[in-house]
């Protein structure tokens, strides 16, 4: 079953994974993620903070981790509810579009190395747990949708683009708040500032018109 909510009318129809060889293969995909912060101002922190201190060569273990957004990773984590959202839930970001290459509209990927290249940030679908698919991090600053070089796929080099926010509108992503209000948030926006709309408990609440475009 496909669910058209899951999926931007700026990037077209729904999608699924069209490639074989890929693990996701059929799965349906999505255009947006839950948000989790990075815990200091470095962007090559990032990655290592998405997945909290147990990453290598992006096998994981999950151990316990305070993950600081309003989505936790499972058995990785206390579960909060809205007491634990200091901030506020009308000032901390929820849910976001996220960013795609655009080789990657249709569901499969650049042709490279004599085989078709999906994104691993949008391979498995909305099931895939604490993953790119699902969650991504304020920790860098979202951006356009743009195409990427199919030589970087799935090697590593392209790493920011799995865990960076994005859409295909011109202005900004559309995103939603922990009150449900949503918000379209520009991309010029200050990589900090971003970031902490992504800690429910930084107590650094950032007004409104630092980010709104």
């Amino acid at each position: 079953m496909t669910f058209s909510i899951f999926f931007c009318p700026s990037r077209g129809t729904v999608r699924r994974n069209l490639t074989e060889v890929n693990g996701g293969y059929l799965n349906e995909m999505l255009d947006y993620a839950s948000s989790t912060p990075s815990n200091t101002s470095d962007y090559n922190q990032a990655m290592v903070d998405f997945w909290g201190p147990r990453m290598s060569s992006f096998r994981v273990t999950f151990k316990p981790f305070m993950y600081m957004g309003m989505v936790v990773g499972t058995k990785a984590c206390s579960r909060i509810g809205f007491n634990d959202v200091k901030d506020g839930v009308s000032k901390t970001l929820l849910i976001s579009e996220k960013f795609l290459p655009l080789d990657n509209y249709d569901g499969s990927g650049p042709f490279y190395g004599g085989m078709v290249r999906p994104f691993e940030g949008d391979d498995r679908g909305w099931s895939d747990g604490w993953d790119f698919d699902t969650v991504r991090s304020t920790g860098l600053p979202p951006r356009r949708d743009e195409a990427v070089p199919a030589n970087l796929y799935n090697t590593g080099d392209n790493w920011r683009d799995y865990i960076t926010f994005g859409s295909a509108h011109i202005a900004g992503i559309q995103s939603v708040f922990g009150d449900g209000s949503v918000h379209t948030i520009s991309y010029d926006i200050d990589r900090n500032v971003f970031n902490k709309l992504g800690d429910r408990n930084d107590g650094q609440v950032t007004d409104a018109s630092q980010w709104v475009n």
